[in-house]
């Protein structure tokens, strides 16, 4: 009745990892294994949630990267661990908001290629988001709404020696959308949206494979989508 509710979880994994043109030709399977607690909690009176979580994740047998002969080292260990924030709520009639944050430390473990201590490639040490939504709950317009939001991914190391970063990036979002049975009873539980993510079209670096292989993040992109969701 105070709404708080604590849990926790536990969870293994193994994902068979990439075989060709590397030697040996068969390589054991990478495995994971998880650990988290947290706690939610809604606020008595109010329409929101809030969770906070923390974790630790571990991989076992984690590939070091090809070498010129073919060869590929399977002796890595990773670990990350994190805290977790998420939450929701309405602020007002017809009006959302969800946040969203968390925070990862990330280490390698075991490795033979002397990156043993180092940040794990690829993995951002902050990432938040936030997004805020308006639907109009009655009058001509019922049913009509839009939102907008922004999503910040942290700075994380281009490979596990650590000698070159991926930069820090923000974009923004919004939305569009329009819930037909305010239109017509008959249409009740049909919605169309029109989706924009990146709406600057900012240019900026997602990821990197190595230090000349990267990735850019999407430009602008426009997707158009109808929906029906049953009572």
């Amino acid at each position: 009745d105070n709404g708080i509710a604590p849990y926790v979880a536990y969870t293994e994994s193994f994902q068979s990892p990439a075989t060709s043109g590397t030697q040996p030709g068969v390589l054991d399977p990478t495995e994971g294994e998880q650990y988290e607690a947290g706690v939610k909690f809604q606020p008595r009176g109010s329409n929101a949630l809030v969770t906070l979580s923390a974790f630790e994740l571990t991989q076992k047998n984690v590939t070091g990267p090809q070498q010129p002969d073919g060869t590929v080292s399977q002796t890595g260990e990773v670990q990350v661990r994190g805290l977790e924030i998420d939450g929701k709520a309405s602020l007002t009639r017809g009006l959302d908001l969800s946040l969203a944050a968390a925070y990862l430390d990330s280490e390698v473990t075991s490795a033979e290629d002397g990156t043993q201590g180092n940040e794990y490639q690829r993995t951002p040490d902050y990432t938040a988001s936030a997004w805020l939504d308006y639907t109009q709950p009655s009058g001509a317009w019922k049913g009509a709404g839009g939102g907008v939001g922004v999503r910040y991914v942290g700075e994380q190391q281009v490979s596990n020696t650590n000698e070159q970063q991926v930069p820090d990036y923000t974009v923004a979002d919004a939305a569009l959308h329009y819930e037909l049975g305010g239109l017509d009873p008959a249409y009740e539980g049909w919605r169309v949206g029109l989706n924009m993510q990146n709406i600057f079209n900012k240019k900026y670096v997602s990821s990197c494979l190595s230090s000349n292989f990267c990735y850019y993040g999407y430009g602008r992109e426009t997707t158009a989508t109808v929906s029906y969701r049953w009572q």
